[in-house]
């Protein structure tokens, strides 16, 4: 009495996966980065060597860079040229330490208020 054979092709061939809403599929969440993995800061080298060498090498270059500016055409210390910046520097000092002064004490003041 029941006829299974129907005129038509179904409409969904059983070669090809169809989607099913109500069926849990499996995405494994290991495929997706966590929010640690996304917002972590990069890997850093872990050579502490490296670090040390190049912070000597910088400090090693900065002398060098402020003996230079003593240095005369030879390439020997000037000593002229270190006591007239010495004095520059005392001269400096000696007109801007009034200003400090005050302006420290306009800070105490308005502390104490």
């Amino acid at each position: 009495m029941f006829r299974s054979s129907y005129p038509h092709r179904p409409f969904s061939d059983n070669s090809q996966p169809y989607f099913n809403p109500y069926k849990s599929h499996s995405i494994s969440a290991s495929n997706y980065p966590t929010a640690f993995e996304v917002y972590a800061k990069p890997k850093q080298p872990v050579s502490s060597m490296a670090d040390s060498d190049s912070a000597a090498a910088s400090t090693h270059q900065a002398r060098q860079t402020l003996l230079y500016y003593f240095q005369d055409h030879n390439g020997e210390l000037d000593l002229d040229k270190i006591l007239t910046t010495a004095g520059q520097v005392a001269d400096t000092v000696q007109q801007i330490s009034p200003m400090i002064k005050q302006a420290g004490d306009i800070l105490n003041r308005s502390g104490d208020s």
